[in-house]
């Protein structure tokens, strides 16, 4: 992190927020480095397998290759949570209190 950030002294009174923007966008930058490697390696093998036809036999073996590096999609992160968590009752009955409470005002 020194070299990006300075030296010992600037590293140590960085705010600590900036710190771990720096690790966000860091580790972001590593996983794309490695996607796109991923994708080159796949479309290498590819162009050279178009290039050299396999035997019939040989494309069984080949598919199923080629199902194991094909560069796995992305999932997109929901910002709903998956479960829906809810109160205990006691906390629920003075949520539904309060809420009544301030429609009759």
């Amino acid at each position: 992190m020194s070299k990006e950030l300075g030296g010992r002294d600037e590293v140590l009174s960085t705010p600590f927020s900036e710190l771990l923007a720096y690790l966000m966008t860091h580790f972001e930058n590593e996983e794309r480095k490695a996607e796109k490697e991923q994708a080159d390696y796949y479309m290498n093998f590819i162009a050279m397998l178009n290039s050299n036809p396999q035997s019939k036999d040989d494309m069984k073996n080949v598919k199923k290759f080629l199902k194991d590096i094909q560069p796995k999609k992305k999932v997109e992160k929901s910002s709903r949570p998956k479960k829906k968590y809810q109160w205990n009752e006691r906390v629920q009955k003075k949520i539904e209190a309060r809420k009544r409470a301030e429609q009759n005002m």
